[in-house]
């Protein structure tokens, strides 16, 4: 249930899966991966929610394989910051182009359930009933949509997860249908059971677990 990345584990050879899948999804998602700065070979890790999100960011935190300083409430934006460590250098390089953030292919078959679940918590939305149902909206890159579409059908064919139907290249989007989204709404409910998810989750997903 907890895919263990494997190129990832080689790097961080002692942290726990959760703690390495949360690291990939934050990555993948709202998280900045910050350059090496002068001739300093390291990177930091910088993440930025809405303080009415502040219990999502202690969560991640909790199970994250860096350090991370402690965030301060500014403007209605809680931050944390990691040092600069060559660790995240590498992932960097991997995930960062001269062109901006990229979605490399093969960090999607170390993408397991709960790295897509914080990917779709920084990123995502259940959009309201309608004559679907209720569908999972991911906000996705829109300047390589083929590359994003082949990244999350091998990320969740490696998760075991149904991947997209439909995307939206102008809005910069990925659907799941209504079947779908409760599908992979019920494996992230079984996470619960093995990690104390955040409250964020379930505000964002609880109408297709009712």
């Amino acid at each position: 249930m907890l895919n263990r990345p494997a190129g990832l584990a080689e790097v961080w050879p002692e942290a726990p899966v959760a703690g390495l899948q949360v690291l990939l999804g934050a990555v993948i998602g709202d998280g900045h991966l910050i350059p090496p700065r002068g001739l300093s070979p390291l990177s930091s890790l910088r993440l930025e929610h809405a303080a009415a999100q502040a219990d999502y960011l202690d969560w991640k935190l909790r199970l994250l394989p860096v350090p991370m300083r402690r965030y301060v409430v500014r403007r209605g934006t809680a931050v944390a910051q990691s040092p600069a460590r060559a660790d995240l250098a590498w992932l960097r390089t991997r995930c960062y182009s001269r062109h901006g953030r990229v979605l490399p292919v093969e960090l999607a078959h170390e993408l397991g359930p709960l790295g897509l679940l914080v990917w779709y918590l920084d990123d995502g939305a259940t959009l309201p009933g309608g004559p679907r149902g209720h569908e999972m909206r991911l906000s996705v890159p829109r300047y390589d949509l083929g590359n994003t579409r082949e990244f999350l059908e091998t990320a969740c064919a490696a998760a075991y997860l149904p991947a997209p139907r439909r995307y939206f290249p102008g809005r910069g989007e990925a659907r799941w249908g209504t079947a779908d989204s409760r599908e992979i709404a019920l494996r992230w409910r079984a996470l619960d059971r093995v990690l104390r998810l955040p409250d964020l989750l379930f505000e964002k997903v609880g109408v297709l677990l009712g």
